[in-house]
């Protein structure tokens, strides 16, 4: 059985991580989602992938539910960044195998079987969205993909990260080493995006 902490990180991701063209397209049904659906604009396109302005205003209306208010600029900007890593990751031969998004899968079900915080977080999502249990677990496989390449890179990165860095590491705290990782982290994003975003079509 996988322990409690790493169920809920990937929960937590879905929400960190929805890709323009997996969970962030989530087509709402409740009344607060509904208003997101009036207009289905294409805000911007990357080698074949749409952000729509419907995901977009969806996922600014669930980030304020969670604490995580963003403007339309940058949620669109996360989702373009997400297709991007995600691009970056198959580049680099870190593409998920098919037992593997299975598994992760089934994490993300034994998780919600067996934490409470997790079978509400998934509840709320689906009241808050308007989608079924059923596709919500259809949108965790056409997703797992996405996650699991990001996740895999990342940690290439980080591995990468602490071995060229061990020297100042050592010197720091869990804390500072956390931060000084992320910091390292947030830099390649950028680096990535500024790199890629010529290819980006905007609306």
């Amino acid at each position: 059985m996988i322990g409690a902490e790493g169920l809920t990180a990937g929960l937590e991701a879905l929400i960190e991580t929805g890709d323009a063209n997996q969970l962030l397209l989530v087509r709402a049904g409740t009344a607060a989602a509904k208003a997101a659906e009036t207009d289905d604009a294409v805000l911007a396109e990357y080698h074949g992938h749409e952000v729509t302005r419907q995901g977009v205003l969806f996922w600014q209306k669930w980030n304020t539910l969670t604490g995580n208010k963003a403007s339309e600029e940058e949620t669109m900007r996360k989702a373009l960044l997400n297709i991007m890593l995600e691009e970056a990751a198959e580049a680099e031969g870190l593409a998920p195998s098919p037992e593997d998004e299975a598994a992760y899968v089934a994490s993300q079900k034994e998780a919600y079987d067996q934490l409470p915080e997790a079978r509400q977080f998934v509840d709320t999502y689906c009241i808050y969205s308007g989608m079924s249990l059923d596709s919500y677990w259809a949108e965790i496989e056409d997703g797992a993909h996405g996650i699991l390449a990001r996740g895999a890179l990342k940690n290439r990165f980080l591995d990468t990260f602490r071995t060229e860095h061990e020297a100042e590491l050592i010197l720091l705290d869990e804390a500072g080493q956390r931060e000084a990782e992320a910091d390292a982290w947030e830099v390649y994003e950028q680096k990535l995006y500024e790199s890629r975003k010529t290819d980006v079509v905007f609306y």
